[in-house]
């Protein structure tokens, strides 16, 4: 496998682990102070191919990690964390 290719690998797997560490961590604080009605990490089957939410979601993540990893691969430093906050700010809405 070409090195362009593990990257992207790499920009799947983080994005992948840090939906199942920080965001659904994140939403476990917020869950058990009242914040939130739903709870984390939500095995209920999701159509169409019913696999759990989270691990959907996670999936989700992953593909969010390899479609800003070409925006952020020349990037380091401050300049870095920058980029990727735009980028985050404007895919949210």
């Amino acid at each position: 496998m070409n090195q362009r290719a593990i990257d992207f690998v790499k920009a799947f797997v983080a994005g992948f682990v840090s939906t199942l560490v920080f965001h659904q961590g994140l939403l476990t604080l917020f869950y058990f102070a009242g914040f939130v009605p739903g709870a984390p990490y939500d095995f209920k089957a999701v159509p169409p191919f019913g696999i759990p939410a989270v691990i959907s979601l996670a999936f989700w993540g992953g593909a969010c990690g390899v479609a800003i990893w070409p925006f952020l691969r020349h990037v380091a430093g401050p300049a870095y964390w920058v980029r990727a906050l735009a980028i985050s700010a404007s895919a949210s809405g």
